[in-house]
């Protein structure tokens, strides 16, 4: 099993540091929005998007194919839910999200 493991990691050593740095972005992301200290909307509004032109810098130097790629996914996807992303900071009661509903 250790070598099925190791030959495993070696075939796939060049993606994890992209990998590392996706979740690193991810992480941060899912940070804000989780908002333990309890902000307002404007203030979670900001931070997340202080994050996202961080990560659009960022993507404007070499950080590799796949990095690039995910970014403008991240980007594109933030952007087309940003209208409705922040409401629920606001109104108390109100889910994040509607998987409970």
């Amino acid at each position: 099993m250790h070598a099925i493991l190791a030959k495993a990691l070696a075939a796939t050593a060049d993606g994890w540091p992209a990998l590392i740095a996706i979740f690193a972005w991810i992480g941060q992301a899912a940070q804000i929005l989780d908002n333990p200290l309890a902000h307002s909307g404007a203030v979670v509004r900001a931070t997340y998007q202080a994050l996202l032109e961080r990560l659009a810098a960022q993507l404007t130097t070499p950080t590799g194919e796949a990095i690039r790629r995910w970014g403008e996914h991240f980007l594109k996807i933030s952007q087309s839910y940003w209208p409705g992303i922040f409401h629920c900071y606001d109104v108390m009661g109100l889910p994040r999200t509607d998987n409970d509903l």
